[in-house]
């Protein structure tokens, strides 16, 4: 587990957060985790009935969709230093 020291310290040097005090970084601290993935683990799932923001500290995120036969169709590539927002997208009628 990350300790509370280099939490703050990368939130506090991430862009996305930025714009914070010091006092706002340390909440973000008490209320985020972090979480270590391994190469082709699935971090999200569109069924997923949560929001959340997720920050890339090193590595590479592939955001796919999966057709009706299973196939992935990849949308886009997030690259370290990036943020995205990931949220349940609506069902198609």
């Amino acid at each position: 587990m990350i300790n509370h020291e280099t939490k703050y310290w990368y939130l506090k040097n991430h862009k996305l957060f930025s714009n914070l005090n010091p006092q706002e970084v340390k909440e973000i601290c008490l209320i985020s985790n972090f979480k270590t993935a391994q190469k082709g683990e699935a971090i999200f799932f569109n069924h997923d009935d949560v929001q959340r923001v997720y920050t890339v500290k090193r590595g590479t995120i592939k955001i796919i969709e999966n057709d009706a036969d299973g196939n992935e169709d990849r949308k886009s590539t997030r690259l370290n230093s990036s943020h995205l927002k990931l949220s349940r997208m609506p069902s198609s009628a």
